[in-house]
């Protein structure tokens, strides 16, 4: 069977309520049919501490297309610059190939959020930094963080101001699906 591998951090996995949930991965799933939907979102993971985890959750799996989701807990790093973020980034790849991977930029996170961590003001760099790598390595990119600040954040986020509601990952999905097919239709 075909597969296509998520690999990003807790929003990648889903969580809901603090836990990891199918939801994101079941509304791929729905939506492509014929593919299985392997999900590697790790709680609280970084595209620089992902790379220690990229040949066993990502390169075994022999995937046609992998959507690669990071940003949200690197800008919140005051260890991860951007450089950082886009030597990983470029690292992740050039290990996978770009003709598949599929990149998404950061989206949002809530005003309290924000002033609870003051390095999510810095989000804005890391979003740029995911649209310059997608663009120098020619790889269909989805820029979430202007998809995003088109609705009221509270419509997107759950209570804790970082993670997505149901509405923020169907929105998401929808956004997300002709970047996907594009790769598939390449491969």
């Amino acid at each position: 069977m075909h597969n296509i591998v998520l690999f990003g951090d807790s929003i990648t996995a889903g969580v809901i309520n603090g836990f990891p949930s199918p939801l994101f991965s079941r509304m791929i799933r729905d939506a492509l049919g014929t593919y299985e939907i392997i999900n590697r979102g790790g709680i609280g993971d970084q595209a620089r501490t992902a790379l220690t985890r990229l040949q066993t959750d990502v390169l075994s799996a022999n995937p046609q297309v992998v959507v690669i989701f990071f940003g949200t807990n690197d800008c919140a790093d005051p260890n991860t610059s951007p450089k950082d973020f886009q030597t990983a980034l470029q690292t992740m790849i050039d290990k996978i190939g770009r003709q598949r991977c599929v990149l998404v930029t950061p989206g949002i996170t809530s005003r309290d959020a924000q002033q609870a961590t003051p390095l999510f003001a810095t989000m804005n760099q890391y979003v740029q930094v995911v649209l310059k790598v997608g663009q120098a390595n020619k790889i269909p990119t989805l820029n979430w963080q202007q998809v995003c600040q088109q609705y009221s954040s509270d419509k997107l986020l759950q209570a804790d101001g970082i993670h997505y509601s149901k509405d923020a990952y169907r929105l998401l999905t929808n956004h997300l699906l002709p970047l996907i097919k594009t790769q598939l239709n390449r491969n």
